[in-house]
């Protein structure tokens, strides 16, 4: 059974993740995943407060949120996995997670699995993923977005992805500026998470 901290009753602290309206609108990709799931999940997105729902556009960006986090070394999988089992998630469970995560991002779906039937549920008291019976793997959409993705991301900021995307972007036209999201200036960078990005540099960093 997925550890007994990702409990729908579980007390967990979030990262709060706010826009400054008057600040530089250069934001790490991370931080906007982390907003639309909890917006997705009718949940305030700065702390994560509020109701929640098993909305699945949540659940799929639950899983690139932990996609970001597990980094970008080779082999999606094994990271994904070795992810989820440093933070205190069983092997049978990680490997469910993973096989989930495929489905979702390339399917919208569940898994098809031999030895497993999985269900996704609405409930809040529920565990994140129950596999306590043999066979049966029931995963609940809203503790899992609103309790084990919070709970990682909240214990690994050293491990956030820190590529910037431009909230307050134009794209130049024949009829005018346009206001987009977009990578800042013609290329998107990787910074320390720590500077603050008062302008994109005049040049790309090497490597």
């Amino acid at each position: 059974m997925t550890t007994l901290r990702d409990h729908g009753r579980s007390e967990i602290q979030m990262l709060r993740c706010p826009l400054d309206d008057n600040g530089p609108s250069l934001y790490p990709t991370l931080r906007l995943a982390l907003r639309d799931m909890r917006q997705a999940g009718d949940r305030d997105p700065v702390d994560g407060s509020g109701t929640h729902n098993w909305w699945w556009a949540g659940l799929t960006l639950g899983m690139i949120v932990l996609d970001t986090l597990s980094g970008d070394a080779r082999g999606a999988g094994q990271r994904f996995r070795a992810l989820l089992i440093d933070r205190g998630i069983t092997e049978t469970d990680a490997q469910l997670l993973w096989t989930l995560r495929c489905s979702l991002l390339h399917g919208y779906g569940l898994p098809r699995l031999r030895e497993w039937r999985m269900f996704a549920t609405r409930e809040w008291d529920a565990y994140a993923l129950d596999t306590s019976r043999m066979g049966l793997a029931v995963l609940s959409v809203p503790v899992f977005c609103g309790r084990l993705v919070e709970r990682i991301v909240s214990e690994m900021p050293d491990r956030w992805d820190v590529t910037l995307l431009d909230t307050d972007a134009q794209v130049p036209g024949p009829g005018g500026s346009r206001w987009a999201t977009g990578s800042p200036g013609d290329y998107t960078f990787r910074l320390n998470f720590n500077w603050p990005p008062n302008m994109p540099p005049q040049q790309p960093p090497e490597g």
